[in-house]
């Protein structure tokens, strides 16, 4: 019998992951056109989970993504679980010059 899959034991590989799409999706971004926050916090939340559930076949995982302007905004992440044993959440904050991006991170066990 096979033992239930703990979050905490691929929380530091997901936040990696995490930080790795961020990068690649806002480096050299210096300004957002009108509507293209929406689109890139919808690009990445696809990305994200697809890698993630490729990655970590225990898990079903939700992803919220927010893009604020560097000079403003506060994110804050909580969660309430049926199983806080073995499911977890973290939130990955990406920021440079212009933008701040986070994203929360809920994971349940299968």
């Amino acid at each position: 019998m096979s033992r239930d899959p703990k979050f905490s034991e691929i929380k530091d590989e997901v936040i990696s992951s995490v930080n790795e799409q961020l990068k690649k999706k806002f480096e050299g971004k210096e300004d957002l056109e009108q509507g293209e926050g929406r689109k890139i916090s919808n690009e990445l939340g696809d990305e994200i989970i697809k890698e993630l559930q490729e990655k970590f076949k225990g898990f079903k995982f939700i992803i919220n993504v927010n893009i604020f302007k560097a000079d403003g905004g506060i994110n804050f992440t909580g969660m309430c679980s049926y199983n806080p044993e073995n499911d977890g959440t973290t939130t990955v904050k990406y920021g440079n010059e212009n933008y701040n991006a986070f994203v929360g991170i809920f994971a349940f066990a299968n």
